[in-house]
């Protein structure tokens, strides 16, 4: 017959148990409303752009520590209601919805990037954590907006990612 050394036995089983233990990551859908814009006559609204920036920002942060995460494009489809949000992200297979709100304030010389974010567990629909977040930025440059946004989003991203 075969002849196995027990190395080989062990390593064997020990890939099929590693192999049977499942890898959780939660999936997570995320909403971001426009809120209040104030902004100073030279700057063009880019709600869009500024809503997709502050949601990479979450996203890539919730995604670079384990989760699945997608969003509904949140800049072109402003949805609000939560029914709706709850079917989109069950629909998508999400067991967490994150859904914020983005106010903006920009003067000549500084922005102000401030809101709240909700997280849900879809499973019993129950408020997991609510937070308000603010961020006061000189403003150095126009360009910078975008930049801002996203490093925002990252650090309510964190604060998320925290929670669950």
């Amino acid at each position: 017959m075969f002849k196995v050394g027990r190395k080989v036995l062990f390593c064997f089983f020990f890939v099929i148990i590693l192999s049977s233990i499942p890898v959780y990551a939660e999936t997570v859908f995320v909403y971001i409303e426009k809120g209040d814009m104030v902004l100073n006559n030279g700057i063009n609204d880019d709600a869009v752009l500024w809503i997709t920036r502050i949601e990479d920002g979450i996203m890539d942060t919730l995604f670079d520590s384990g989760h699945i995460v997608f969003s509904n494009d949140s800049g072109r489809n402003q949805i609000g209601d939560f029914e709706v949000l709850n079917q989109l992200a069950k629909s998508g297979g999400a067991a967490i919805l994150v859904s914020a709100v983005l106010n903006l304030k920009i003067s000549d010389d500084a922005m102000v990037i401030s809101g709240e974010y909700k997280v849900y567990n879809l499973f019993t629909d129950d408020i997991i954590f609510t937070n308000n977040y603010v961020f006061n930025d000189p403003l150095q440059k126009r360009n910078s907006i975008e930049d801002k946004l996203f490093s925002a989003g990252k650090s309510v991203g964190k604060q998320i990612e925290s929670t669950l």
